[in-house]
């Protein structure tokens, strides 16, 4: 069984710290940084801040329940950054939000895979690292 953690963020601006804490704390008790800011570290806590940034730009503080869920398994780090009630955008595509691609462009550049859909109760957006032999 792979290791997991799932924890709620509470829509602030506080957000995108308190899920970079998890993430950090979480990549650490599994092994996957050798104890040193590996770049599965750095490139895991940047686009965590990212995920939670988007949220709460797009979203504010009417984002409702925001969960992120961690997932190491098959040497991948899956992030999954769930919001009820919001319909974020989840597309890289040019539009005449600038920040919209610039904030998901950071992801599309350096994650695996990234994704994102329109749930029956809100958006899910999702990032996958490589995680080496964690």
């Amino acid at each position: 069984m792979s290791p997991t953690l799932s924890f709620q963020l509470v829509p602030s601006t506080r957000a995108p710290s308190v899920a970079r804490a998890h993430v950090r704390e979480f990549l650490a008790v599994n092994g996957a940084t050798n104890g040193d800011a590996s770049d599965l570290q750095f490139t895991s806590l940047l686009l965590t801040s990212e995920l939670v940034t988007h949220a709460m730009e797009h979203g504010g503080k009417d984002a409702g329940d925001m969960v992120l869920a961690l997932d190491l398994a098959a040497h991948t780090l899956r992030a999954e950054l769930s919001l009820d009630d919001v319909a974020l955008p989840i597309d890289v595509a040019p539009s005449g939000d600038r920040q919209i691609v610039c904030g998901l462009a950071v992801i599309d550049s350096l994650a695996r895979r990234w994704g994102g859909d329109h749930t029956g109760r809100g958006t899910c957006l999702w990032f996958e690292l490589d995680a080496g032999c964690a």
